[in-house]
């Protein structure tokens, strides 16, 4: 079985370098995880089910939305009080989301299929020049494959247009890859929370200046 998965890779990375070549993509490989299997070209990420794009959520996302924020919450036992998962908006992220300081992106499929999730919204207590970058989840199956740094470029560059100043954002230590990807990404640590959030049990903060 692992020789014909080399050999199949080999061929569909050949036959897409080809292709990719006579149409100006810039290919940058093919690589299976669990039952996907993944095209990288440039900017776009492929996938079995279709083209892995992130957009702005729609009120029928509401209920992938939500469960998607439950089932990675639960993942790194981030449970109870003090928690987002308790944030009343949870079921409701379209309807929350849909005011001019806020706009939520979602990393779907063709088909609706909901895969990862991120926003930006006005720093509760903060002064109004700050925004907060929230709910950013992804599941197990598109971790690791630069969506992540996408969908954070997509939301400063949303918050920068709002007129936002600076983003911070709150989190836990034991989510390793988020945390290395915010400071890669130009977050600075800082010692407390800002603002009044309610997320009491988050131990990791960070600020960027936009």
């Amino acid at each position: 079985m692992l020789r014909e998965n080399i050999f199949l890779f080999s061929i569909l990375q050949l036959s897409y370098s080809r292709i990719l070549s006579s149409n100006s993509y810039t290919f940058q490989g093919i690589y299976i995880q669990n039952k996907f299997l993944f095209f990288a070209l440039g900017e776009h990420i492929w996938v079995m089910q279709g083209h892995l794009k992130i957009r702005p959520i729609r009120k029928e996302d509401n209920k992938q939305v939500a469960r998607l924020i439950r089932e990675v919450m639960h993942q790194y036992e981030c449970v109870g009080e003090g928690y987002s998962i308790e944030d009343p908006e949870v079921d409701n992220m379209f309807e929350y989301y849909e005011h001019d300081n806020a706009m939520y992106y979602v990393v779907a499929d063709e088909s609706g299929k909901v895969y990862g999730g991120g926003g930006i919204d006005q720093l509760s207590g903060g002064d109004g020049s700050i925004c907060e970058l929230k709910k950013m989840y992804f599941y197990p199956e598109i971790r690791g494959r630069g969506l992540g740094k996408k969908m954070v470029n997509t939301c400063l560059d949303k918050a920068r247009s709002l007129g936002f100043d600076s983003c911070y954002l709150e989190t836990v230590e034991r989510m390793v890859e988020a945390n290395g990807l915010y400071k890669k990404l130009g977050f600075k640590p800082l010692e407390k929370n800002m603002g009044c959030t309610g997320h009491s049990s988050c131990d990791a903060f960070y600020v960027k200046e936009l």
